[in-house]
């Protein structure tokens, strides 16, 4: 994504502590232009606080942002941000994740620049 010229955030639950390390053991601490814990909102998901903060942070309009995610309530959270979702069905069964905009079994099958998602 980063090689497209994408600005990434990384919205989480967990405290940035947490989010910070598990960005660095990825090798990916570069790439993230910002993260978005469980300290930086008054209410987590499924409420689109989260989201639309990181979208203010990297300063692209919610409309314009995609969202990768494997929760139910991630989901939830992304869609009242009006943001497209691509549901990642690693933590529940796809069906579960209706509500995306797209659902995949892992990464490897989404292609970038976006060609299938609006």
């Amino acid at each position: 994504l980063a090689e497209h010229g994408a600005r990434i955030a990384v919205v989480t639950s967990a405290n940035s502590d947490w989010a910070d390390k598990r960005l660095a053991e990825a090798g990916v601490s570069d790439l993230v232009l910002t993260v978005v814990s469980s300290r930086d909102v008054s209410v987590g998901k499924p409420d689109p606080e989260g989201f639309l903060l990181a979208a203010e942070r990297l300063a692209v309009e919610p409309a314009r942002c995609v969202v990768f995610e494997d929760s139910i309530a991630g989901i939830a959270a992304a869609k009242a941000a009006g943001m497209t979702c691509v549901g990642i069905a690693t933590t529940h069964a796809g069906s579960e994740l209706a509500e995306a905009d797209l659902v995949v079994t892992d990464l490897t099958t989404v292609d970038w620049p976006p060609s299938t998602i609006r």
